[in-house]
Order: C-alpha cells, then sequence, then structure tokens
C-alpha cells in the first residue's frame, strides 16, 4: 500500500513539471508573436520606385572602367515601431572576382527612422576592370522578424574609357551634353551620345541624343524638350557591336521662367506708410528662390531691396510717400537666374483726397465750443491725420475739431490741412457773437434770458418765434393717458436751464406721443433741433418779458408737482402758478379758456 501511494506522488509531480514546462512554452510563443507584430519591417525603395525586400539584387548596369555610378537606395520602416539601425556594423563585401573598393558606401541612412518614415543609403560602382562584379551589404537593425537585411549590389565593368562631360549653356529648356571616349577597348564605337532624365543614372531606354560622329573623341548634343527649374541627370554613353555602356553621371538644373503675375499695390493705413505690398506667382521647380528689386526710375537696379525668400510675397518698406516706384522680381535656383518680371508703377501710399464736416457754418458765443463730425476719404488714407488753424484766434479758436467762442465778435475761417501735405483742405466759417436781450435769436425766435456768461454749454434761453393759432394753440395732454397716470415723479426739476434734460426723461417713459414734451422736442424752428418744453422757471422767465412775448392761456411746463400732476403757469391778466393733473386737456379745468399750451424753447 506504501508502495502505491509513492508511485501516486511521482505521477502527480511529473504531471505538474509537464503542464508547467507547457505554459512556459505558450507563454514565449505568444510574447514571441506580439513582438514580432510591434516591430519595425525594413524595405528597400530601389531608382525605379519598385519596394524590395531582404535577398534583393540592385544592379548598376555596364558603366565604363575609370567613371562612377552612384545608386540611392531609400531605406524604409513599414513596421508598427522606430526603426534603429546599427550604422557601425553596417558591411560591404566583395563577392570573389570582384577587386576591393569596387563598391563602397558614400552616404550612410539615418540611425533612427520613425514608422512610415524612410532614409537614403547612398553606394557607389568604380569599376578598375571590365567584367562582372558584385557585392553584398549587410545592415543590422531592430527588425524583430529580419535582424540582418543583406542585398547583393552588382554591375558590369566595360573596358571603353568614356566620360561626361559638364553640362554647359543651361537655358529654360535646352543645355549643352557632351562626352570623350579615349580608349574603345578593341571594339569599334558605332554609336555614341549623352542621355538624360529627371532620374538618376538614366539610359538609353530615357531621352537620348546621337552625335554624327562613331568612333574615339569628343562629341557634343543639344538637350532639349526641358521643363524650366528642373533637375536633370546625365550620361554620356557609347555602343559598339556588342553592348552599350556609360560614362559617370553629371547634373544640372534648368534655368526657372520668370515670376508670372507680377501684383505690386499700396499698404493702407494704419501701418502702409512707405511700404508697398508685392506678390507673384510661385515658379515651378526645386530650390527656388526670389530677388526682389525697386526704384524710383524705370531700370532695374543692380542690387536687389532683399534677395533668396522662399515665400511668394514681400512689404517693401521706408519708401518714400506719394512716390511712384517701379518693382522687378527674379526667380534663381543653383544655376542661376530668370528674366525679371517688371510691375506697372505703384504710388506708395494712398492721398488723403477730400475732408468734408458735418456742416460748415456755426454761429459761437464766448467760451461755447461745438465739435465737427469730420470725415476724411478714402478711409484707408496713409496718414489720416489733420493739422488746424483759425485766421483769427480772437474770434474763434480750434483743437482737433472742437472749435470755441474767442473773446472778439466777428467771422473767422477755420482751416483743416491733410497732414499728409498732398493738398486737400476743408474750410469752416466760424461767427462769434453776442446776442442782446429781447431781440431776434439765432433760430428767428426771441431771446428772453441772458444768464451773463457761456456756462454749463449755454448762456441764452429762446422762445419759440411762431404765432399762437398755429402749431401750438391747441390741446397738449401732459401724457397721454389720463390724468391719474403716473410716471417719473420726482425726476423732473423746476429751475432755469434744466428743461432739455427735463423733456427727454419725459419722453423716454412710454405713453408721450403728441404729449406737450413731444411736440416741443419734434419742433425744428430755425433748423434747429435742441427744443424742448421748458422747466416752470423757464416758463417764468418768459413771463417776465411778456412785453416782447405774448403768452396768454395755460402752458404746461416739464417740471412735476407730483406723481399725477404737472406744474402750469396760467396768464391772463396776471401771473399764476398751479399745478393740474398730466392728463388735462380742453374743459378739465373749468373749460375755455383753460386749453392747456406749449411753448417751445432752446438753451444755446
Amino acid at each position: 500500500m506504501k508502495n502505491n501511494v509513492k508511485i501516486l506522488s511521482g505521477v502527480l509531480l511529473l504531471l505538474i513539471f509537464l503542464l508547467s514546462a507547457c505554459e512556459n512554452d505558450l507563454i514565449a510563443q505568444v510574447e514571441s508573436i506580439r513582438t514580432a507584430a510591434s516591430s519595425p519591417v525594413m524595405t528597400l525603395t530601389l531608382a525605379d520606385s519598385s519596394t524590395a525586400v531582404s535577398g534583393t539584387r540592385v544592379d548598376c548596369g555596364q558603366v565604363s572602367v575609370g567613371s562612377i555610378c552612384d545608386i540611392l537606395i531609400a531605406i524604409n520602416n513599414i513596421g508598427q515601431s522606430r526603426l534603429d539601425i546599427d550604422l557601425a556594423n553596417i558591411d560591404i563585401k566583395m563577392d570573389s572576382g570582384t577587386e576591393d573598393g569596387t563598391f563602397s558606401i558614400i552616404a550612410l541612412p539615418s540611425e533612427q527612422i520613425d514608422r512610415a518614415e524612410s532614409s537614403d543609403l547612398t553606394l557607389r560602382f568604380s569599376p578598375v576592370s571590365g567584367g562582372d562584379k558584385s557585392a553584398t551589404v549587410s545592415i543590422p537593425s531592430n527588425d524583430f522578424n529580419n535582424p540582418l537585411f543583406t542585398f547583393t549590389v552588382g554591375g558590369s565593368g566595360w573596358a571603353v574609357v568614356l566620360t561626361t562631360d559638364t553640362v554647359s549653356n543651361i537655358s529654360t529648356t535646352t543645355a549643352t551634353g557632351g562626352g570623350n571616349i579615349t580608349n574603345d577597348g578593341g571594339i569599334s564605337i558605332i554609336r555614341k551620345g549623352i542621355c538624360w532624365s529627371t532620374s538618376p543614372n538614366p539610359t538609353t531606354n530615357d531621352n537620348f541624343a546621337v552625335n554624327a560622329g562613331v568612333g574615339i573623341g569628343t562629341s557634343s548634343d543639344l538637350i532639349t524638350g526641358l521643363s524650366p527649374g528642373t533637375l536633370y541627370y546625365v550620361r554620356a554613353y557609347a555602343s559598339n557591336s556588342v553592348t552599350t555602356g556609360y560614362g559617370s553621371q553629371v547634373s544640372f538644373t534648368t534655368l526657372p521662367v520668370a515670376p508670372a503675375a507680377l501684383s505690386v499695390s499700396t499698404v493702407g493705413y494704419p501701418v502702409g506708410s512707405g511700404q508697398l505690398s508685392v506678390s507673384w506667382t510661385a515658379v515651378s521647380g526645386t530650390s527656388i528662390y526670389y530677388d526682389v528689386y525697386v526704384d524710383d526710375v524705370n531700370t532695374i537696379p543692380g542690387t536687389p531691396a532683399v534677395t533668396n525668400l522662399s515665400s511668394t510675397s514681400y512689404t517693401l518698406e521706408e519708401l518714400v510717400n506719394y512716390i511712384e516706384y517701379y518693382v522687378w522680381v527674379v526667380a534663381k535656383n543653383a544655376t542661376g537666374e530668370s528674366s525679371p518680371s517688371a510691375s506697372e508703377p505703384c504710388m506708395v501710399g494712398v492721398k488723403v483726397l477730400s475732408i468734408s464736416f458735418n456742416k460748415t457754418t456755426g454761429i459761437f458765443l464766448p467760451e461755447s465750443s461745438e465739435t465737427l463730425t469730420v470725415t476724411i476719404t478714402p478711409e484707408n488714407a496713409t496718414q489720416p491725420g489733420l493739422t488746424w488753424g483759425t485766421d483769427d484766434s480772437n474770434i474763434a479758436t480750434v483743437s482737433t475739431a472742437t472749435i470755441t467762442g474767442g473773446t472778439s465778435t466777428g467771422t473767422t475761417t477755420i482751416t483743416a490741412t491733410a497732414l499728409d501735405g498732398c493738398g486737400a483742405y476743408k474750410q469752416f466759417s466760424a461767427t462769434n457773437k453776442l446776442f442782446v436781450k429781447n431781440t431776434q435769436g439765432p433760430a428767428g425766435g426771441i431771446l428772453f434770458y441772458d444768464k451773463g456768461s457761456y456756462l454749463d454749454g449755454w448762456r441764452y434761453l429762446e422762445a419759440a418765434p411762431v404765432s399762437w393759432s398755429d402749431p401750438f394753440d391747441y390741446p397738449a395732454p401732459w401724457i397721454i393717458g389720463g390724468a391719474t397716470q403716473t410716471t417719473l415723479n420726482g425726476n423732473t426739476l423746476t429751475a432755469l436751464g434744466t428743461g432739455l434734460n427735463n423733456s427727454n426723461a419725459i419722453i423716454a417713459q412710454t405713453g408721450h406721443t403728441g404729449s406737450a414734451a413731444a411736440v416741443c422736442r419734434a419742433y425744428t424752428g430755425g433748423d434747429k433741433t435742441d427744443w424742448y418744453l421748458p422747466s416752470i422757471e423757464e416758463i417764468h422767465q418768459m413771463y417776465l418779458e411778456n412785453a416782447y412775448i405774448e403768452l396768454a392761456g395755460v402752458y404746461w411746463s416739464s417740471s412735476e408737482a407730483d406723481a399725477n400732476n404737472a406744474w402750469t403757469k396760467t396768464i391772463f391778466s396776471g401771473y399764476q402758478t398751479g399745478s393740474y393733473g398730466k392728463g388735462a386737456a380742453i374743459g378739465q379745468v373749468g373749460g375755455p379758456p383753460y386749453d392747456y399750451r406749449v411753448r417751445p424753447i432752446r438753451a444755446f
């Protein structure tokens, strides 16, 4: 029995061990899958835009002995995390039969390449002898599935010694290229010329030109059909009865075209003083920059105002206002510059064309003031300021647009002149006058009160000059809606000079269409709009001048007695002041002649 227990215990321990081992292996597999899924993935993009994986062969083609062929290879990260490249251990190893140095790395990629990004690796093929050559390139990285990316680079050395000339006579659409064959390798050259493309290492499958000559020696060919501002690659080529080979590659960039749609405009207020805004359409091409020239004569100067602009707009500054300037823009690249684009002449600054006031004449009292409303046209004038002056400061002075009566009577001219000095001006006729009580006022009414000096915005009171048959000889309730209606109560005053504020406060309430205050404020006698219903003290002052002002009947004032009543003045054979219900009209206080009248006045 004891032996059976021991056997059973051993079996259980074995099962536990086996289960634990299975579980650890499963965890490892899951972790491996997870790591692979989140790993960076390296691929190559070749010159023909094809994508290659590890094991790819990159072929440089047939290259003349002594020439070189550079191959640009993009290393891409198409994985899920950053690709880290071990630059120190990138290796290129010549295969059997290939001389050392035939293939080399001349530009390394970035050490770190983010996901969905790429970086370039540049290889060089420099054959020193004829025949097929190859090498193996190894790139170590943190690509989980392919930590050592390898591919083969190959090419063929050609015994013909062929060089490519530097491209010359470059224009926007043409250039001159050529080559030189100094050794035909023992086989006659039956065709030679140049080939070109916007992609590196062009072949005769791309654009090419054939010189009439054959054999060794130089050749020169015209490159045509080019696009302005574009980078091109050129190689000389030669063909014998066996094959075609190429010399080293050179490159050039065609000249850019002149910028189009050149626009020059004035900059308005407030920043536009001495400025012109220049813009143009972008010129196609790589690494295009612009120079801007400016002068006040129609001859392009020797030195640009600004150079090497990458943008297609610029604001010229520190120019002289109200002078016309010419502007030129030139596009340029590493090869040279375009012809200039020229603008029509454009004036710096916006002149003030006109100045206007809300009125052109005014009557003033000593120390009285009025501020004019001034309009300057156009609104975006560069210098919209004005200078002000008076012909006689004893009659009237001016500060900005505020005119003040002086110490002497008479008429003087106030002049506002545009600060820009371009000639715009406007004049105002100011008359300074001392009025005599009980004579005609400036609005054609009767001047019935003079407090002796201009203070608190007024000196004189003037009564309306109308007859009492029209339009004021009719019932005018203080308020529409009945004698018991309450309004304001305590917010109106009785003193001289308070009637205007009283009237405005009354009208601000409801129920005043056609009321006493509304009728007076609507009056425009003498083209004045400042008439109002007088306070009780102002009516009393009119009564005191009854030799000059005809008053008869009951007159409303703008002064309240209490919530339901307003002060009135009753004038027949004598003087009486009383208060009546605000809604009173004919017949409500003893019948005729108690018709409630109004007489507008104004303070100035």
